[in-house]
C-alpha cells in the first residue's frame, strides 16, 4: 500500500519494512541521495 511505503520513512512499521525490504532499502537510498544533493547544490 502506498499509505504504508510513505509512512514507514518517518515511523518503522515492521510489517512494511518486512514485505519487500531491498526496495525500501533502495527507496530510502534514493531519498537520501535526493536529500544530499538538494543540501549539496544550494550552498
Amino acid at each position: 500500500p502506498v499509505e504504508c511505503t510513505v509512512e514507514s520513512h518517518f515511523h518503522s512499521h515492521p510489517n512494511c519494512r518486512s514485505k519487500n525490504r531491498g526496495t525500501r532499502n533502495i527507496e530510502l537510498l534514493t531519498l537520501l541521495l535526493n536529500d544530499y544533493r538538494a543540501l549539496y547544490l544550494r550552498s
